[in-house]
C-alpha cells in the first residue's frame, strides 16, 4: 500500500474514532439506563455531609446521583446541562463538607463547567475537520487543506485543556475526600476515553502536517507543468499516485504530460537516412491544439504573471 494512502485512511480512522470517544464522554448522564450510566466523572462517600446529601453520590454531566451499596442508581437530580462538581453547591449546606470545598469553593465549581464547555466545542470542531477530511477526496486545494489542519488544531487544543482540567478537579477532590477519610473515585471510562481522545487526535494533528506538506509540494508541481491554468484546479497525473483523487472533469490531462517509465528503454541513434515520421508529429501537435482549445482564455495580465512564475527560481 502506498504510504500516503495508508496516511489518509489513518486520518479518517482517527478522526471518527476520536469523535465517537468523545461522543460518549459528551452524553455521560444523559441517561440513567443502558451504557451511558457507567459514563461518570466522580464518586464519593457522602454520608456524612449534611443537607440533602445521599450516602453514596456520583456526578455526571448534566445531574449527580444517589448510588446504592451495590453501585446501582437509585435518584438523580433534574438533568442540567454543565452540571457544577461543588458538594455546597449541590447538597445547599455546609455541614459536615470537607473544609477544602467551602474555602475553594469557585476553583471547583468553575473548572467543572469550563472544562464540560470547552470539551464541547472541542467535539464541533473535530466533527468539522472530519467532514473537511471527507471533502478533500473530491475537492483539493492548498486553502482547504490548511483550513482543515487548523480546525484539527484547534479540536486538540480545546480537548486537551478540558481534559486536563477535567483530571485536576477530580483529582484533587479525591485526594480531599481521601484527607477527610471518605472514600472516592475517578470514573474510570469517562477519563480513559477522554485521554485516549487526546492521544487519537494527536496523531491526527501530525498525519495532517504529513498530508498539508506532501499535497502542497504536488500543488506546486503541477503549476510548473500547467503555467496558463488560472482556476486553481490541475490535472493529477501526479495526485492519482498518493491517492488524492482523479483529474476535475472540465481540465482533461495535458497529452504531452506523461510520467516517465521505471527504466526507460535504450533507443539506438537513427542514422542519418532514416526518414522522420511526419504523421506522428502532426497527431501528436492536433492533440495539443485540442487541449489548448478547452483551457481558459489568457488575458494579458496572465501572460505577465505567467512570465513572473516561469522565471522565479524553483527550490529542489
Amino acid at each position: 500500500m502506498d504510504p500516503t494512502t495508508l496516511v489518509t485512511i489513518i486520518s479518517h480512522v482517527s478522526s471518527s474514532g476520536a469523535g465517537l470517544l468523545m461522543s460518549f464522554v459528551a452524553l455521560s448522564g444523559s441517561t440513567t439506563s443502558g451504557t451511558l450510566k457507567d459514563f461518570y466523572w466522580f464518586d464519593a462517600n457522602t454520608s456524612g455531609i449534611g443537607g440533602i446529601a445521599p450516602n453514596k453520590t456520583r456526578w455526571f454531566n448534566y445531574r449527580w446521583c444517589s448510588i446504592s451499596s451495590a453501585g446501582d442508581i437509585i435518584s438523580c437530580t433534574y438533568s442540567e446541562a454543565a452540571t457544577p462538581f461543588s458538594p455546597v453547591d449541590n447538597f445547599l449546606t455546609t455541614v459536615g463538607v470537607p473544609k477544602s470545598f467551602i474555602k475553594n469553593r469557585n476553583t471547583y465549581f468553575y473548572l467543572s463547567r469550563t472544562a464540560w464547555g470547552l470539551w464541547l466545542v472541542g467535539l464541533i470542531f473535530n466533527i468539522l475537520s472530519f467532514a473537511g477530511t471527507i471533502h478533500t477526496n473530491f475537492y483539493q486545494t492548498p486553502r482547504l487543506f490548511k483550513s482543515y489542519s487548523v480546525l484539527r488544531w484547534v479540536a486538540l487544543f480545546l480537548t486537551l485543556v478540558s481534559t486536563v482540567l477535567y483530571t485536576a478537579c477530580y483529582a484533587k477532590a479525591q485526594d480531599v475526600f481521601h484527607s477527610s477519610n471518605l472514600s472516592a473515585a475517578m470514573g474510570l471510562n469517562n477519563f480513559a476515553f477522554a485521554w485516549a481522545s487526546v492521544a487519537i487526535l494527536i496523531i491526527d494533528t501530525l498525519n495532517s502536517i504529513y498530508s498539508l506538506r506532501n499535497y502542497t509540494s504536488l500543488f506546486e508541481k503541477n503549476k510548473i507543468i500547467y503555467p496558463n491554468n488560472i482556476t486553481g484546479q490541475y490535472p493529477m497525473e501526479t495526485y492519482s499516485q498518493v491517492g488524492y483523487g482523479a483529474p476535475p472533469p472540465h481540465l482533461p490531462p495535458h497529452p504531452l504530460v506523461v510520467p516517465a517509465p521505471a527504466q526507460a528503454p535504450t533507443v539506438p541513434a537513427a542514422s542519418p537516412g532514416v526518414a522522420i515520421d511526419n504523421g506522428e508529429i502532426d497527431h501528436v501537435a492536433t492533440l495539443d491544439n485540442q487541449y489548448r482549445e478547452q483551457q481558459p482564455p489568457v488575458t494579458s495580465k496572465s501572460r505577465f504573471f505567467t512570465r513572473i512564475k516561469r522565471n522565479k527560481p524553483i527550490d529542489p
